[in-house]
């Protein structure tokens, strides 16, 4: 179903936009955000309007439904939302914002509504949005605290990110969102927090956000932090992630694997294509670029590993002229 929902989304068209939205469910389910990422690609001003719509009405269920409302759906949500017209989701989540900041007391559905507001801001790259989510980094809600920082921090906001570290210690789920947060933020300030509490977890969960973040913080510091954890690591998927970690640092000791996992294991392929993009090393592009020459390679995985080389170069190029810029 998934497969039919993301061919119809590259059709787009009248017909399978109004499919789509008037399809639109309030539950949490991959399904429901498949619809919403589907709309996203192919959506127009009128169902921009539709789900302008279709958030009002999750911030305007009762208290009891809205805290079943799923996180990732909401991203979903304002993800579609600014891939269809980032200016008017911008100007409409600033209307948004602007009231819920005069109030005093805010409701279950104002912290929703600043959720969604949040990370639309964060998308358009909309600075201005910095004043008004900073009231909340120290929220009692923790959930609206990491969203307002995820948020304000990936705009660059310097100091939000600390605030972030003060709450490391809040349940499983809240430290996933807040490794999260700090995936997207990118700051290097997170790797010693990170490494902490990735000695000290036990959680599979847990471990395997630590890594993914260490990852992509970019910081070749943490390799040997990243080997010991894969030598500790008894099950597949830890052993693979942390290898995947480790190429995307720019490490070539399991460059092989990386690129092994990209032709032939689909459950690692879009991470492994992440690694070996933000690796830049001139050893994975030889090898990509005969790959892509082998009649026995599928078109997919061509198409992927063709992405790759272009990346690659282009990262290749912005490096060179940044350090020209420099001198």
């Amino acid at each position: 179903i998934i497969a039919i929902h993301d061919a119809l989304g590259n059709i787009g068209g009248s017909k399978v936009r109004r499919f789509f939205t008037d399809n639109l469910k309030y539950e949490k389910s991959p399904l429901e955000k498949k619809k919403l990422e589907t709309l996203g690609k192919c959506g127009d001003s009128n169902t921009l309007r539709q789900l302008f719509q279709y958030s009002s009405t999750i911030c305007r269920k009762p208290k009891d439904e809205i805290q079943k409302v799923d996180r990732e759906l909401l991203i979903t949500l304002a993800d579609a939302m600014t891939s269809i017209d980032k200016d008017a989701a911008r100007n409409h989540y600033m209307r948004e914002l602007r009231r819920i900041s005069g109030k005093n007391r805010l409701s279950c559905n104002d912290i929703l509504a600043l959720g969604i507001g949040s990370r639309v801001m964060s998308n358009a790259g909309d600075k201005s949005a910095i004043a008004y989510l900073s009231r909340y980094y120290d929220s009692s809600n923790t959930g609206l605290a990491i969203q307002t920082i995820e948020a304000a921090g990936s705009l660059g906001d310097f100091g939000a990110v600390t605030h972030l570290f003060q709450r490391m210690e809040e349940s499983e789920e809240d430290r996933l969102a807040i490794l999260s947060a700090l995936y997207r933020i990118k700051d290097q300030r997170a790797v010693a927090p990170i490494v902490k509490l990735l000695n000290e977890e036990d959680s599979k969960d847990l471990e395997i956000a630590c890594v993914l973040t260490l990852g992509e913080l970019g910081d070749p510091r943490v390799v040997e932090t990243l080997v010991d954890f894969h030598n500790k690591s008894w099950e597949v998927s830890k052993r693979y992630i942390s290898k995947l970690a480790i190429t995307k640092l720019g490490d070539a000791m399991f460059l092989d694997t990386s690129i092994e996992l990209l032709l032939n294991n689909p459950d690692y392929q879009v991470m492994a294509k992440d690694a070996l993009i933000n690796s830049k090393s001139l050893q994975a592009l030889k090898i990509l670029t005969r790959i892509v020459g082998k009649r026995a390679v599928e078109d997919e995985v061509k198409s992927m590993v063709a992405e790759i080389i272009n990346q690659s170069k282009a990262k290749k190029y912005r490096t060179t002229q940044q350090a020209d810029n420099t001198k």
